[in-house]
């Protein structure tokens, strides 16, 4: 063999050591587990919602992480078919949406704002900000299922033959 040639094959050799090496040393931070459409499911998403479930309701059962992701996929269909459909939401709608929210868990604390920002950790200005596209999503969901349940009609006795 060549000399040239076997420089080559030693550096090739090093160099896959090392990004395998860098390789092993990396973190996953966070994950894609699913996607709609242009909207992507995050792991850290199901792990926020487990959590809150768990804290809500005292456990989640063995399937839970499964029927959170069932859930998220269907909001995320329903989400994608909204914006294919061009269905819209005002601004206005959100507004009210949010300030209804705010005020209920406000009033759960006695409207004490020190309290509001010692719990979330931010202020109610940052927390309406966070709401705002989440709520519009929220808003173009409802608004798609009212579109579809719309438009169907089951009698009574379809109902009794199913």
């Amino acid at each position: 063999m060549k000399p040239t040639f076997i420089i080559f094959l030693c550096v090739l050799a090093w160099t896959g050591m090392a990004t395998s090496a860098t390789a092993q040393e990396t973190k996953v931070i966070d994950k894609i587990v699913g996607a709609v459409g242009g909207e992507v499911i995050l792991l850290s998403e199901i792990e926020q919602q487990a959590a809150y479930l768990q804290s809500q309701k005292g456990g989640l059962p063995p399937n839970g992480r499964c029927l959170i992701m069932e859930n998220m996929l269907a909001q995320n269909l329903m989400l994608h078919r909204a914006r294919m459909d061009s269905v819209n939401v005002t601004d206005e709608e959100v507004e009210t949406m949010i300030e209804s929210r705010m005020d209920r868990i406000l009033a759960m604390m006695n409207n004490d704002y020190q309290q509001f920002e010692d719990y979330y950790g931010r202020t109610v200005a940052e927390i309406r900000a966070e709401m705002r596209e989440p709520m519009r999503n929220q808003a173009l969901v409802e608004r798609i299922q009212a579109q579809i349940l719309s438009s169907i009609t089951i009698t009574p006795s379809e109902v009794r033959a199913f």
